[in-house]
């Protein structure tokens, strides 16, 4: 369980006090000057806990990073590998969902919610008895990298493959008309002319 930042221990204190001290004011004063000590050392506890949390440690930009997501990746098993502080922070997260799957169907929701931090989205899953198919639109992360971090998943009895392309923006993967290679969206394109159509899919099994 995560601490609580308590930003009231002086007035909590103060409102301890019994009848026979509670109107003293210099009792409260001599007791406020103590808690305030206390307090001052809670918030400097409370920022070191922020600045080396996953979740609260500052982001900078490249070529600067943050020591402190090194030293998490380390942890969990992660490399850097030359991102930035907010694809690695990304990464972080996949591999720690990764290294706590518990290969049931559930686990794909949260490796697309932890995805979705840097891509535009949106997430699909399909899936059945025998295969897995997960996609990701507009993911910034090396899909490469990704996949080889989902594949470290404990297996849910599936075999997966995760599917990518590199096409630029409107070559969305869509069925255009079989009968007319201008129409669609240029996904799989026309059987009638093989120059039609969006680039291919790459894939990696997981």
């Amino acid at each position: 369980m995560f601490p609580r930042w308590n930003t009231h221990i002086v007035g909590q204190g103060l409102a301890r006090l019994t009848d026979q001290f509670v109107r003293q004011p210099n009792i409260r004063t001599w007791l406020a000057t103590l808690l305030s000590e206390c307090q001052a050392l809670e918030n400097a506890t409370w920022q070191v806990l922020t600045m080396r949390s996953l979740a609260t440690a500052p982001v900078q930009q490249l070529p600067a990073t943050n020591a402190v997501f090194d030293v998490i990746g380390e942890i969990v098993g992660q490399p850097r590998n030359g991102m930035s502080d907010l694809d690695y922070k990304s990464l972080i997260y996949l591999r720690i969902a990764s290294n706590r799957a518990t290969g049931a169907v559930t686990d794909w929701s949260r490796f697309g919610q932890i995805l979705l931090r840097t891509a535009s989205g949106p997430v699909g899953f399909w899936g059945d008895q025998s295969s897995v198919l997960f996609c990701v639109s507009g993911m910034a992360l090396n899909a490469i990298v990704v996949a080889q971090v989902l594949a470290g998943a404990v297996p849910n009895g599936q075999r997966g493959v995760f599917a990518y392309t590199t096409w630029p923006d409107g070559y969305d993967v869509a069925f255009g008309s079989v009968y007319d290679p201008s129409a669609g969206q240029q996904g799989y394109g026309s059987v009638y002319d093989s120059t039609a159509g969006g680039g291919t899919a790459a894939g990696a099994a997981i």
